[in-house]
C-alpha cells in the first residue's frame, strides 16, 4: 500500500532573465509500490519504496537549438515495507541500495523538434553526466554519462517514424534508484517497468505512429 501523504510539485520559470535563463525546481515524498527484477526479467521481489527530495535546475541557451542545463538533486531512497518475494531489507543490499544520493549534473541538449510534446519532423540529441559523492554530504560515489539521439520523420499526413538510440556508462557505487533502467513505454515497449538494470546501457527503438482519432 502506498503512504496517502504523497506529493510531488515541480515549478518552471522559463524566463528568469534577459539571457534567458530557466529556473526549475521540484519536490517529492513518493512511496510506491515496486517490483524488482533478476537477469533475464525474472521477477525477484515486490516491496514498496519511498523517494523523498529536491531537484534545481538552471538552463541557459547557447544558440536557437542548444541549452545548457545544471541539476542540483538532493534524494534519499528508503525501503518500507516488503510485499512478496526476496526481502530487500536486509543487508548488506539494505545500505548498498538505499540511502541519500547528492549530485551535481551538467547537460547539453539540441533540439529542433517542431513540437516538444507530440513532435513528427526534428531531431534532439543530449549529453549528460551526473557526478554524486559523499563530500556533498550523501551516501555515495558515482559518475553517470548518458547520451541519447531522437529523430522524427514525418510519414504521409499523419503517420511520424521515430527513431531513438542511448547509450550510458557510469562507475562508483550506485543505489538500484540510481541505475540505468529499461523497460516500460517510456524506454522500451513490451516490456515490464525498469525489468533491465545496471551500470552500462544500450538501446535502439524505432517505432511507427499513426493516429488512432481524427
Amino acid at each position: 500500500g502506498s503512504d496517502n501523504r504523497n506529493y510531488e510539485f515541480s515549478y518552471t520559470k522559463p524566463w528568469l532573465d534577459a539571457k534567458q535563463t530557466s529556473l526549475s525546481f521540484s519536490f517529492y515524498n513518493m512511496t510506491n509500490e515496486y517490483d524488482h527484477y533478476k537477469a533475464g526479467g525474472v521477477l525477484d521481489s515486490t516491496y514498496d519504496r519511498k523517494r523523498k527530495g529536491m531537484e534545481l535546475t538552471l538552463g541557459r541557451p547557447a544558440n536557437d537549438f542548444v541549452t545548457n542545463f545544471v541539476t542540483l538533486k538532493n534524494r534519499t531512497d528508503s525501503h518500507v515495507k516488503h510485499i512478496s518475494g526476496t526481502d530487500y531489507s536486509q543487508e548488506p543490499y539494505l545500505s548498498d541500495n538505499f540511502g541519500t544520493t547528492r549530485s551535481l549534473t551538467l547537460s547539453r541538449v539540441f533540439d529542433s523538434r517542431d513540437n516538444v510534446f507530440n513532435a513528427t519532423e526534428g531531431k534532439r540529441y543530449s549529453l549528460t553526466a551526473e557526478f554524486a559523492g559523499k563530500s556533498f554530504g550523501g551516501d555515495f560515489n558515482f559518475n553517470k554519462y548518458t547520451a541519447e539521439g531522437r529523430q522524427y520523420l514525418k510519414v504521409g499526413k499523419s503517420q511520424v517514424v521515430a527513431l531513438r538510440l542511448t547509450a550510458g556508462y557510469a562507475n562508483g557505487n550506485m543505489p538500484d534508484s540510481g541505475k540505468f533502467a529499461v523497460g516500460g513505454s517510456d524506454t522500451l515497449r513490451g516490456y515490464n517497468d525498469d525489468e533491465f538494470k545496471g551500470d552500462k546501457m544500450l538501446t535502439l527503438s524505432a517505432e511507427y505512429r499513426f493516429p488512432v482519432a481524427t
